[in-house]
């Protein structure tokens, strides 16, 4: 069914961008870390 197919793909581009997400966190974190507040 094409509705399987579309929420498959949905899926799989909300776990990519939960993932870039993640990364740009830690890196803002670390980044944070280092000079006190971030932002």
């Amino acid at each position: 069914m094409l509705a399987d197919a579309e929420e498959r793909s949905l899926s799989q581009m909300a776990v990519l961008i939960l993932k870039r997400a993640i990364k740009q966190a830690q890196a803002e974190g670390t980044i944070s870390q280092n000079q006190g507040k971030g932002k």
